[in-house]
């Protein structure tokens, strides 16, 4: 089943038969409202710089990858004698594999009267070439790949707090629309009442004039337009209101805000439940969330973290080989140099310190997750209620006001046989308005109880694109 036009593409749940499509250019359909308000919407806008934010720490994270450049060089001279004439430089390049290698190459040069014999070098300097391999601490990860880990899921979680805030400001937007279309109705219903007033008091002041009225009968029914005159200016002042709060959402390209231009489409009546697809988008609710799928990946963060505090409860151990050669045109292959590295605090307080505190961080995502996951679970069976309950109040109102209607048109007829008072009429015809505004609010209470559904089930930032 297909939603009707009335709703616009934007309704896709299908819960009422198709309508025909508004002629008139006036009419703002709510699907077009809602693409409106996400096109400009500094919170809508807002939300898509989160894209930008993954981005750059992304890149940051990989940016620890970088190849990094050292070098230093000095020059001593004393008695027109050279005592230290020195330049190192190296280009070292970490690896974001197991082990956490890095490569290197290098350039030294040591000479004068004032080197150490094991450091001097020919004039001409010497080359090396090298890698070093964590061998305890930084096997498994360490800190730049545990950021980098991180930063990579930096941009599903942007697009999950995108949509979160995406979900918020539709259907915050669609219930005041929701509103607007509902006060657009009560003064159509205001008007058609007040222009049976204003009939009847005609009729009414020409059977007083003609003798076939007590004067008193005029007075009553300009009493009563009086009256209805009063109810459509309440009823204007509401959907004023109610157009001003919709406005709020729209906003021009530049920044500036936008004033609503045209009138809502007429609320459609609902048709019966889709169970089946109720059941089935239920079960995708989960992965449709954006607000599980942050608490998810909240927990994969931490866990990150536990197993890069696992893994800094080891010792530091780094051992390196290169590879060295005084002259390049004819390498040797017996110069080389070995070692490695050992740091390791005594206490080791610190480290036991920050795996408690990453278990327990971890042990706190998953919690959230827990509660996310409850949270969705009851946002959705409220949802649903809402649906049934919306529904169910829309047939025992529709029956009322077909009723009410009924008796008025009855009434009516029975007053032009002079079979009925004008008193009775017009407690006929203001019991069948308050029916239809009844009917009209049931309408508009089901339109809002879908809205709080696709909201529930994370797919409200979906109307603007559904046909």
């Amino acid at each position: 089943m297909r939603l009707g036009r009335q709703v616009g593409a934007l309704l896709v749940l299908a819960f009422w038969p198709a309508f025909a499509a508004a002629d008139s250019p006036a009419v703002v359909p709510l699907a077009e409202f809602v693409e409106q308000v996400l096109e400009a919407n500094p919170k809508a806008r807002s939300a898509d710089l989160e894209r930008d934010i993954a981005g750059a720490q992304l890149l940051a994270a990989e940016g620890a990858f970088d190849p990094v450049l050292r070098s230093q060089t000095d020059f001593k001279q004393k008695d027109g004698r050279s005592k230290t004439d020195r330049s190192n430089t190296v280009i070292e390049k970490p690896l974001p594999w197991r082990f956490g290698p890095r490569v290197y190459v290098g350039y030294r040069r040591n000479v004068g009267t004032n080197i150490n014999s094991e450091d001097v070098t020919t004039d001409n300097g010497e080359s090396k070439v090298g890698v070093a391999l964590s061998l305890l601490q930084g096997v498994r990860t360490d800190r730049r790949r545990a950021a980098l880990s991180k930063a990579e899921l930096r941009p599903d979680l942007a697009e999950a707090v995108r949509r979160f805030e995406l979900n918020k400001l539709v259907r915050a937007a669609a219930i005041k629309y929701s509103e607007w279309a509902e006060a657009t109705e009560i003064v159509a219903i205001e008007e058609d009442l007040l222009s049976l007033a204003q009939k009847r008091a005609g009729f009414v002041e020409r059977r007083v004039a003609e003798g076939e009225a007590a004067p008193i009968a005029s007075v009553e029914a300009a009493q009563q337009l009086a009256r209805r005159e009063g109810d459509v200016l309440g009823a204007r002042r509401k959907l004023e209101q109610s157009a001003i709060d919709v406005a709020v959402y729209l906003w021009t390209g530049d920044g500036s805000p936008r004033h609503i231009d045209g009138v809502p489409e007429a609320v459609p009546a609902p048709a019966p439940l889709e169970a089946a697809r109720i059941a089935a988008e239920r079960l995708e609710a989960e992965r449709r969330r954006p607000e599980i799928t942050r608490a998810r990946l909240a927990l994969a963060s931490a866990e990150i973290d536990v197993a890069l505090a696992n893994e800094l409860w080891w010792p530091k151990v780094e051992a390196f080989a290169e590879s060295i050669q005084t002259d390049l045109s004819s390498p040797d292959r017996e110069q080389f140099k070995v070692g490695f590295s050992i740091s390791h605090p005594l206490w080791f307080r610190q480290p036991k310190a920050q795996r408690t505190l990453a278990r327990i961080s971890a042990n706190r995502a998953l919690l959230q997750q827990m509660t996310a996951r409850r949270a969705v679970d009851a946002d959705v069976d409220r949802a649903i209620v809402g649906l049934e309950l919306s529904l169910e109040r829309y047939g025992t109102v529709e029956r009322e006001a077909q009723l009410a209607d009924r008796l008025a048109v009855a009434e009516r007829e029975r007053f032009d046989a002079g079979d009925s008072s004008l008193l009775v009429v017009n407690l006929r015809e203001r019991s069948a308005a308050e029916a239809a505004k009844r009917l009209v609010n049931a309408k508009a209470e089901y339109l809002r109880a879908v809205i709080s559904y696709r909201w529930a089930i994370g797919t409200a930032v979906e109307w603007s694109a559904d046909t």
